[in-house]
């Protein structure tokens, strides 16, 4: 089944927990636990996600999946892929890994043509450095240097990769060829910028983005390419809080993230799924006064049950 169709058969199964911009939840976290950084699989048909024990970014933390094609997996044994009190956290958009104890490479994600992993390899809380791994050989390369670079993503059509810096004005999102070349700032000065994915045609980026106008965080969309100011930036999300770790289906007609109605992002998380509206060339979700998804403008009405696990 098409990932789209697949995801809307979820969503038609019940109504609960929507927001009134049409982001709806699909994961609720045990209470003091939190569920954060979602993950398509390739086919569409999974949502990986990392489950921390002692609450926002609180070790440990394991990796869990739920299904887009059948009922909500409601054991937690049925759904746990890793959880052995290690920190194994999930890079949203992409894939897994664990945490080292003195210099940790972490947040892998692989090239288009699976033969080389770009990754984070940090030392410190302020010192990170984007590295890339020959799967061949084993050799590597260092990318960047001098600076705290984090949360590489591989275009999916291309050798660009994208990554976070961060500036005087906060984090903002980079582009860089595999080569070392062409390295360019994408996001202004205006906005801090994270959590950053490439779409699947490559070809716009979504991020969690942070503005002294908004209160939290929104996620948010720019083209590959770059964006000049703060105009130049598609806003997705629109409700009070954090929303961060955005993840793409492998269609590109759904978001998936992590979201808090703490605008600090201190507090547990929860998965949200939205679909993207016309503005990005896919479907739009209408919104009702309750908060709830009342339709697509494709005529589907759209409902998401709530994923207990």
């Amino acid at each position: 089944m098409p990932a789209f169709l697949a995801i809307m058969a979820l969503l038609l199964t019940k109504q609960q927990d929507c927001r009134s911009d049409g982001a709806c939840r699909l994961v609720k976290p045990q209470a003091g636990t939190s569920a954060q950084n979602p993950c398509f699989s390739p086919d569409g048909s999974q949502l990986i996600y990392t489950v921390w024990k002692g609450g926002y970014n609180i070790a440990p933390a394991g990796m869990y999946r739920v299904s887009t094609n059948e009922p909500a997996l409601r054991s937690i044994d049925s759904a746990r892929l890793v959880d052995d009190g290690s920190s194994s956290v999930n890079l949203p958009g992409s894939c897994w890994s664990r945490n080292g104890i003195s210099v940790s490479s972490i947040e892998p994600s692989f090239s288009p043509t699976a033969d080389r992993i770009v990754y984070e390899r940090s030392i410190s809380d302020s010192s990170a450095e984007i590295w890339i791994v020959n799967l061949s050989d084993g050799s590597v390369k260092q990318l960047t240097t001098g600076f705290q670079d984090r949360q590489p993503n591989w275009s999916p059509v291309e050798d660009l990769i994208l990554f976070q810096r961060m500036t005087k004005s906060g984090f903002r999102l980079c582009t860089i060829r595999a080569d070392g070349s062409d390295l360019t700032i994408i996001t202004p000065d205006s906005i801090a910028a994270t959590d950053a994915v490439f779409s699947p045609n490559g070809k716009s980026i979504a991020f969690s983005m942070e503005r002294a106008d908004i209160a939290g965080a929104s996620i948010a969309i720019i083209p590959t390419i770059g964006a000049k100011s703060s105009s130049d930036i598609r806003r997705i999300t629109t409700a009070v809080g954090y929303d961060g770790a955005v993840s793409f289906s492998p269609d590109g007609n759904f978001l998936a993230f992590e979201t808090s109605t703490d605008v600090k992002a201190t507090k547990p998380t929860s998965i949200y799924v939205i679909a993207l509206n016309s503005t990005n060339n896919a479907l739009s979700p209408t919104a009702t006064k309750s908060g709830a998804v009342a339709g697509f403008t494709c005529g589907i009405a759209l409902l998401l049950v709530t994923l207990l696990i």
